[in-house]
């Protein structure tokens, strides 16, 4: 199954000497609740975001009210959505032909076992061959599924590229799964242009989004890496800023990823973060792609 490159980690502090505990402990920690805050932490700070940028047009507050909602009301068992009603979605290009709207399992432990509670799992359990040894390491689509849940006009999206957004419809859900990496993907209409481009992450909502350079957040994110903290590799160092939420001067999309294909990073990322006036760069949404296989270990 996908997972994060390093999502709940044990703390590899434990095994330190005695004498060393006490620095790394709160090193680690104070990296953590920037790089993956819990949920009452994003709360408090979506909820200052909004306070103080009340002007916000209608899409940009839209998203940020609805990863508020989000966290206070997650979704249940039942009521979790697709990949692409989400606030926010990642978007890869793994292959030369493959691009399209990359989904994960939602796991849970149910009585000492972890089940897929995934929407996108509850549609295709029926479909014969879905997760089949024939099927392993190959993207299948499923498109009897596909068309029974959309009968007549198909999803849209909005996707966002490192300079422009375009809004697009969803042709196509598809899953691959492999001993080390799993996810559904929904292609989308493309045409020769858009598959040259840059194209990092979905929302169903027409952002405002000021597009840029911001070398000062690489640079922060390095100075921010703790490497000793992580059992698993992930890029967070390697993340570049290309956006702006217009209207909110501190918050920024960021990516980790190798162009055109993603074949030379071990978990490529999208980000939304937020730089306190501190400084602090804090994480308030981010999927990675585990390439490395670490939940493999």
């Amino acid at each position: 199954m996908v997972t994060a490159a390093c999502g709940d980690r044990e703390q590899k502090e434990t095994s330190l000497p005695e004498k060393e505990t006490a620095s790394v402990v709160y090193e680690c920690e104070d990296f953590w609740a920037l790089y993956n805050p819990n949920d009452s932490a994003k709360i408090l700070y979506l909820e200052e975001i909004l306070n103080e940028n009340k002007e916000l047009k209608a899409g940009n507050k839209l998203l940020l009210q609805s990863l508020l909602k989000s966290l206070k009301n997650p979704p249940s068992k039942d009521s979790i959505p697709l990949t692409f009603e989400n606030p926010l979605f990642p978007i890869h290009r793994l292959k030369k032909d493959q691009m399209g709207i990359l989904g994960y399992a939602v796991q849970k432990e149910v009585n000492g076992q972890w089940e897929d509670l995934s929407k996108e799992d509850q549609l295709l359990r029926k479909d014969f061959g879905y997760q089949s040894i024939d099927s392993m390491g190959l993207l299948v689509s499923f498109p009897k599924t596909w068309n029974e849940l959309y009968p007549e006009s198909k999803p849209t999206f909005y996707w966002y590229s490192t300079s422009r957004r375009v809004k697009s419809t969803i042709t196509e859900m598809c899953y691959l799964g492999d001993e080390c990496l799993s996810y559904f993907q929904y292609n989308f209409d493309q045409t020769p242009d858009n598959q040259k481009e840059k194209i990092v992450f979905g929302s169903p909502f027409a952002l405002d989004l000021d597009f840029g350079k911001w070398p000062e957040i690489s640079k922060d994110f390095k100075i921010q890496l703790l490497e000793n903290c992580l059992d698993c590799p992930i890029n967070y160092q390697d993340q570049v800023a290309f956006a702006k939420l217009k209207g909110c001067g501190n918050l920024f999309f960021t990516y980790a990823d190798s162009w055109p294909i993603n074949d030379q990073l071990k978990a490529p990322s999208r980000s939304l973060v937020y730089k306190r006036k501190d400084g602090k760069l804090v994480t308030l949404w981010n999927s990675e792609l585990d390439l490395f296989g670490c939940g493999c270990l």
